[in-house]
């Protein structure tokens, strides 16, 4: 598994998000984690930088910064940025054109800082493809129907805006958007999904890791998220690699062939 080449971004001192290498000189992220880092903190700055450690509180050789934001899209909220120091960077992963399911598998795996008991690198080897028309999401969208205006009378309560709770999953039949089990929780945004692909099971990636779904969870109080939200009708998301090389050719053929080749 592919762990070196995973890393935390750090910014003012807190794990924000995760981080992969790609190309020569790049690593690939979600872009909100961007977007919330201040500007004057974003570029060659160091108190923001990738740690490639098992652990961001861990002592880092290497202050990886960033140079640049290459590329990036926000409705499939991924970028791409240069980073400094390339020539001291982990081994780049494989990103791939296809599909998971493309690729025959109904898997994946995911590396990343977002687990929920413990601030490491951590791998999730098992996570499941959830289809938009399976058992699971019509279950939960029964669930959530019955308890919408429980949630908005909370989020209300505490200042939020209940309207969120209408998004629900938001558009599951997105071709560019794929849905998975995962036990990992805020921090993994970012995260590569890998799958075995051919005959000797090389990994490659076939998404980026973007946001836990239904989005209001993240904004209930503990004791609601703790005692009455079901985990079976908790789900993650990302954008297929397939649609990020699709729209990094679109704009810059050379960066896509860069990374992709």
């Amino acid at each position: 598994m592919k762990m070196k080449s995973v890393g935390a971004l750090v910014s003012c001192g807190d794990p924000v998000g995760t981080v992969f290498r790609v190309g020569d000189k790049y690593v690939m992220t979600a872009y909100h984690i961007i977007k919330r880092i201040p500007g004057n903190y974003r570029f060659e700055n160091k108190k923001t930088f990738v740690n490639f450690n098992e652990s961001p509180c861990t002592h880092h050789d290497v202050i990886f910064t960033f140079k640049r934001l290459v590329f990036y899209d926000e409705e499939l909220d991924f970028a791409v940025l240069e980073v400094s120091k390339p020539k001291r960077l982990p081994k780049g992963l494989e990103l791939s054109k296809l599909n998971c399911d493309e690729l025959g598998g109904i898997r994946l795996s995911i590396i990343g800082y977002g687990h929920p008991g413990q601030h490491k690198k951590t791998l999730d080897p098992c996570c499941h493809l959830i289809e938009a028309n399976s058992p699971r999401i019509l279950q939960a969208q029964q669930w959530f129907k019955t308890n919408s205006d429980y949630h908005k009378r909370i989020l209300k309560g505490t200042g939020q805006n209940p309207s969120i709770v209408d998004i629900g999953f938001g558009n599951l039949n997105d071709p560019r958007i794929f849905t998975i089990d995962s036990f990992m929780e805020q921090g993994v945004s970012g995260a590569p999904a890998l799958v075995a692909s051919g005959y000797n099971g090389r990994m490659k990636v076939s998404g980026l890791m973007t946001h836990g779904i239904p989005e209001f969870f993240y904004l209930l109080p503990k004791l609601v998220t703790s005692g009455r939200f079901p985990p079976e009708h908790r789900f993650a998301r990302g954008t297929t690699m397939k649609a990020i090389y699709t729209c990094i050719r679109k704009e810059n053929r050379k960066l896509a062939k860069e990374l992709f080749n």
